[in-house]
């Protein structure tokens, strides 16, 4: 065996090394079109699907539907405080608070707002009232944003209301 491998008879595997190991799989590469597709193709479709989904800098039209049990003039001007506020669309104003939660649920709406009865006697009375917001925390950044755009807009409606009635806001214990 040795003299065999002395004189060049016997034939040895390739030898090890990376440019080897790179030409093999270049070969192997050209030949099966699939993997092209996977090596190239799979990461430009990732980055297209990627940049798409991160193109829009500010998320808009976050669906919310409000739920009036006060139905008097003063809740009107809330609701449309809420139409009015940032990233959120008023898409549905269903009678109770069931039909609402059923809205988010289905995906139809992202929050939903509730006025209690008596929001103008509150108000009048220097209570601030106790609007509740819902919204749909399985989808986090999306859910947040319209709780803190209904938030906000609802306590410069209320504190605006307070503002025209003349009354000072009784502190909360």
């Amino acid at each position: 065996l040795c003299r065999l491998a002395r004189r060049g008879r016997m034939r040895t595997g390739a030898q090890p090394g990376l440019l080897l190991v790179a030409t093999r799989e270049i070969r192997w590469m050209l030949r099966d079109r699939l993997a092209i597709f996977l090596v190239i193709g799979v990461p430009l479709i990732a980055f297209a699907v990627l940049g798409w989904t991160f193109s829009n800098a500010v998320i808009r039209d976050l669906g919310v539907s409000v739920v009036d049990a006060d139905h008097t003039p003063t809740s009107v001007d809330l609701v449309q405080a809420i139409a009015a506020a940032p990233g959120v669309r008023l898409t549905l104003r269903p009678d109770d608070l069931h039909d609402a939660m059923r809205a988010i649920r289905s995906g139809r709406a992202m929050a939903a707002v509730y006025i209690p009865a008596g929001l103008a006697r509150d108000i009048a009375a220097g209570r601030r009232p106790q609007v509740e917001v819902f919204y749909n925390t399985q989808y986090f950044t999306p859910g947040n944003v319209a709780a803190r755009g209904l938030q906000s807009a609802i306590q410069a409606a209320v504190q605006a209301m307070l503002d025209a009635k003349g009354v000072k806001p009784t502190p909360a214990v």
